[in-house]
Parts: C-alpha cells; structure tokens; sequence
C-alpha cells in the first residue's frame, strides 16, 4: 500500500487489464492521502507512458479515472493485437530454432563433435544467417569454411 510500491509496480510491464486495476490502487491512494497533488500528476503521467507502451493511436485522457475507463474499452482491443505479436514473433524464433537444429546437426555429421563455442553462435544466429551457413556447409572443407565470410578478389 506505500507509494513506493506502486512507483515500482507502475514501472513494470502489465497487461491492460493489469494495468487498469493497478491505476485503482492508486486512484485508492491518493484519496487517502488528499494534498499530494504534485506527485498525482506524476502518477499520471507514469500510467500515460505505460498506455503509450501499447501502441495506441487514441487520445490518453489527463484524468487517471478516465485513464481506467479508456483501458476498459481499449484493453480488449490491444490484447488482441499482442496475442497476435507475440504468436508472430513465436513462430520466428520457432523456425530459427529449427534452423539452428538442423545446421547444427548437419555441422556435427560432416565435422563431428562442435565446441559449445560453435554450438551457441549456431543457437544464438538469425534466421538468415542460418541460411547462409547451411548453403555454405554443402562446400565446406573446414567450419572455417562455414563461419567465415568469404573473401573476394
């Protein structure tokens, strides 16, 4: 319930739903504690800096309960792009996971045992120099051959 507390809570990442509760403890605090208009203002302009984080293209209202009341509407809506994000993203790092399998696994057939070294430059790549890698790893000789960027003359 201290003030402190809800600073730090404010500064993580929430969810809109999350969010909308947290700006009632608040709200909660300061008519508990009437006359700390200064620090109100810079409570709200704290919530104002975590809607932002979503992403939204809509007016933040100055009012923190016209903040809570916006989150209601919007916050379904934003869910829902984040779900979207986040399978999004998922499925990226999924397939660069996969990438990095099979390089990893074509790496060891033709170089035998991989340093961990090697093994987590491979796990650590992206998508397109995996790619890269595993058309390289057809000619190579050596893993130098794989890894290293080939000269031109």
């Amino acid at each position: 319930d201290s003030l402190a507390a809800l600073l730090f809570r404010l500064e993580q990442h929430h969810e809109p739903d999350e969010l909308a509760n947290l700006i009632d403890e608040v709200v909660g605090w300061f008519r508990r504690h009437p006359g700390y208009e200064e620090l109100k203002s810079l409570f709200t302009e704290l919530v104002r800096q975590a809607i932002e984080g979503f992403g939204t293209s809509v007016t933040i209202p100055d009012d923190l309960m016209e903040m809570k009341t916006m989150l209601a509407s919007q916050g379904e809506v934003w869910k829902q792009r984040w779900l979207a994000e986040g399978k999004a993203e998922g499925k990226a790092e999924g397939k660069a996971e996969g990438k990095a399998e099979i390089v990893l696994r074509l790496l060891r057939r033709k170089h035998g045992a991989l340093s961990p070294e090697i093994e987590a430059r491979v796990r650590a790549a992206r998508g397109d120099q995996l790619d890269e890698w595993s058309e390289r790893l057809l000619d190579a000789r050596t893993l130098e051959d794989v890894f290293d960027e080939p000269t031109t003359h």
